[in-house]
This record gives structure tokens, sequence and C-alpha cells, in this order.
């Protein structure tokens, strides 16, 4: 049926309950998503009747309208039906989520003629991981993050050439890179999370440290339709 066709079978369903009044919602995300409720009315009081068959109907509307909505990030939405004389006035609200990302860039060199390079907290911590590459013997580093609901952590570590313990005079590199990277990105993980690469190169006078990270966020995009019969 088309929405039309299915507006006129809500109304049927409205009339044979003897209903005035309609109200749903439904949400989907990750390709999955359903009719989360359904109430109808009359005369501002609840009528408890079966709803299966209206919460089909409404499902059914809601795809037509925004077919695949529920892949992905998804959305969610309500619809707010009134009956008088006769005739059906249903609005739907519905609101499309879409993930956004912001990326930043951090490029950071570290000269051997500079007498103090490092004037910051973060620059502290990364000539750090520079200079435990240097006395490991490590010419460069490359390490990834990402994380999302809450968790996360360093996905790779790759160093040139090979470091098998990855450690120098005691302290573990990967332990070094959880504190820079909480130190500069705390919360990274939580709810949509983020990801970076790092990248660490210790030269002939100079170091330096190439650092991307993003930060991805949950935007939304909000339609109406109204139909009248």
């Amino acid at each position: 049926m088309n929405d039309e066709e299915l507006v006129k079978a809500i109304k049927e369903e409205m009339i044979a309950a003897g209903a005035d009044t309609l109200q749903a919602e439904y949400s989907g995300y990750g390709d999955s998503g359903d009719i989360n409720s359904v109430r109808i009315f009359k005369e501002k009081e609840r009528l408890q009747v079966e709803e299966k068959t209206m919460a089909s109907l409404l499902w059914d509307l809601v795809c037509f309208q925004y077919d695949g909505f529920f892949n992905n990030e998804g959305g969610s939405g309500m619809i707010d039906g009134s009956l008088e004389d006769g005739v059906l006035k249903l609005s739907m609200h519905h609101e499309t989520n879409i993930m956004e990302s912001s990326s930043e860039v951090f490029v950071h060199e570290f000269l051997d003629s500079d007498p103090d390079p490092c004037t910051t907290q973060q620059k502290r911590m990364i000539m750090t991981i520079l200079e435990n590459m240097r006395m490991s013997g490590v010419q460069k580093l490359v390490a990834t993050y990402a994380g999302e609901g809450d968790s996360g952590g360093i996905e790779r570590i790759e160093t040139t050439p090979r470091n098998e313990k990855g450690t120098a005079c005691g302290i573990s590199v990967q332990d070094l890179l959880y504190e820079l990277i909480d130190m500069s990105h705390a919360g990274y993980e939580i709810n949509e999370g983020g990801h970076g690469a790092m990248v660490f190169v210790v030269g002939e006078g100079k170091s330096t440290c190439n650092w991307i990270h993003t930060t991805n966020y949950t935007d939304s995009m909000q339609h109406e339709s109204h139909w009248e019969v």
C-alpha cells in the first residue's frame, strides 16, 4: 500500500475502536527498528484495545516515508492523529541521525639546538617518548587508537627498526602513549567516540610528532509529514 492507503487503513482502525486520538513513537538503529508504543484515546481516556494491527500499519507508513531510516545511525519519531467529523489529521515528526566528525592536526618539532623545547605538559610527554625512542634505537614509531561506546585503546604500534620489547630504561612506550592520549583527549572513547594516529620520528638535529585526532558525534535532521483523509 502507498501512504494514502495506509492512512485510510489507520483511520478505519480508529473508527472501529471508537477512538478520536492516536499517539505513537518509533525508533531504529543498527539496521533494525520498530514501533515502540501505540496509544489510542476517546475523549482523553485511553482505550484498552489490541494494538498489534495499528502498530503494523504505522510501521509500514514510517517505512514508506523513510525507507531504510533505521540503517546505521538510524532515527526516531512521533506520530499524532486526530479524528474529528470523519476526517483524520495525521502528522509524523521524524529525526534522522547523522554521524559527523571533526579532526584536529598537531605538528610538533623539536630541534636539538633548542635549549628548552618543552613549553607545555603535552610537549614534555612527547619529548619523553622521543627520548625513549632514541635510547632504544627506534627512528620511527606509528601508533593508532580508537574507541566508542565508553571503551577503547591503542590498536597498533609499529616501530622502525622493529623493537620487540617496546621499552627503554624499563618504561613501556605503550604506557607513555596512553598517558599522552588521556592528557590531550580524555574521554575520547565516550558515546560515538573517536580515533587517531600518531607518527614520531627521531632525526639528526630534529625530532617530530605528527598527530591527527578525529572526534565522532551524532547530529540530526528533522522532517515532518502530514495527511488529511
